[in-house]
């Protein structure tokens, strides 16, 4: 969070009432959480995932990432590994929250793939004569009140088997535990016209125009805009599998890692002058490696350079060149059309030294980095507001 932000916190900045719900309007709501939830000095190792209330520790843990990176839309993904509680207890944890349909990284099914970490207040439905009582599934009202308009939280969690990323229910020892707070409950009218908003290549809709507009004034508090997957991206993906055998799944849970090794193997399969532009610019695209040995060297880079690969190749495909391959061309088309998000994809891939996995270009966070930021808003607070004594002040930027 920019320094910025947390002195407009810190100070109950007018503009935070129409962006969240109360107590997280004012600097006293902000300090008083931080203090129950976090401890006085705040670490995320004071949460607890309290048997038969685990919503309360998913939401807080997002409002953690939240203040890590604030968003107007977009997805966290939290290392299990570098979880201070047990890993296994918080996957298994997941697992038992109420099931939902979610189509988020590429898992929408006949099954309930995501979760709800919502506390949802359900309607009861008896079945007249025989006593059953039903609750519908994804009705009724959401009780995770932080941003106003974003009334759930969807929780996933995110193995790794292998080469291959998916959804699933057993703990490997290695994935991501993924937070998402969507506008609407699964199955409703308004979930499903946001998700026909979101079908058309879009990001899904924002739900308040209050943060989206702060985002857009105030550009230097570097509130991302969206960091979710969009189906542009897919789009590309699509793209560059081709309709030949690929070892790319054309979804979004593929890993953009995957997309562009894949594409420069398919460069290096054709004789075009893309290929050789690779090579004068690109000292390892060497003319006696094959398309395979290409894939694999870009395979095993980390992300920010293979984020420079993919900045290189949106430049020639802006150039609208026609290229000898009829495929290279159609992949080229695509990301010209969806060119923003391709850059919003390069941008989180270049900041990512040392990584090797990302979808698009959600957050990733490793749990230890959450301590810091929460300790840096406690102290802005605490330092406009000594002894605990909370009054307005004026604030501008």
């Amino acid at each position: 969070m920019d320094h910025d932000f947390r002195e407009m916190i810190a100070v109950s900045d007018p503009r935070l009432k129409p962006i969240f719900f109360s107590p997280f309007d004012s600097g006293k709501g902000w300090h008083d959480f931080l203090v129950k939830e976090f401890g006085q000095s705040p670490s995320i190792k004071t949460l607890a995932l309290a048997a038969g209330q685990p919503e309360r520790y998913f939401q807080s843990l997002y409002i953690a990432c939240w203040v890590y990176q604030p968003v107007v839309k977009g997805t966290f993904l939290i290392s299990y590994e570098t979880l201070p509680h047990s890993p296994k207890g918080v996957w298994d944890a997941v697992n038992n929250l109420a099931g939902r349909w979610s189509s988020h990284l590429g898992t929408h099914s006949k099954t309930l793939t995501g979760h709800s970490a919502s506390e949802v207040e359900r309607p009861e439905w008896r079945i007249p004569g025989i006593g059953v009582k039903l609750r519908p599934l994804a009705s009724g009202r959401a009780s995770f009140k932080f941003v106003q308009g974003g009334n759930e939280l969807l929780v996933q969690n995110i193995k790794f088997d292998g080469d291959q990323t998916h959804t699933g229910t057993e703990y490997t020892g290695r994935g991501y535990l993924m937070l998402k707070m969507e506008g609407h409950l699964a199955h409703t009218l308004n979930h499903l016209v946001a998700f026909q908003h979101k079908g058309k290549g879009k990001f899904g809709k924002v739900f308040n125009n209050a943060l989206a507009d702060l985002a857009t004034q105030e550009d230097h508090l570097n509130i991302i805009k969206a960091n979710e997957y969009a189906n542009g991206w897919n789009a590309v993906i699509k793209a560059v599998a081709g309709s030949k055998a690929s070892t790319l799944t054309t979804s979004p849970a593929t890993l953009a890692h995957d997309v562009v090794a894949e594409l420069c193997g398919v460069i290096w399969s054709k004789e075009t002058k893309v290929k050789g532009q690779l090579h004068a610019r690109y000292n390892f695209f060497n003319p006696s490696k094959t398309p395979e040995s290409i894939s694999r060297d870009v395979y095993c880079m980390d992300n920010s350079d293979v984020g420079v690969i993919l900045e290189y190749l949106l430049e020639e495909a802006q150039k609208e060149q026609v290229i000898e391959s009829t495929r290279i061309n159609e992949v080229f088309k695509e990301m010209r059309q969806y060119k923003d998000e391709v850059k919003s994809i390069i941008r989180s891939l270049q900041s990512d030294r040392g990584r090797h996995s990302r979808f698009a270009s959600e957050v990733i966070i490793r749990a230890p980095e959450l301590d810091a930021e929460l300790s840096q808003l406690m102290d802005v607070i605490t330092s406009h507001h000594p002894g605990g004594r909370f009054h307005r002040q004026p604030y501008r930027i």
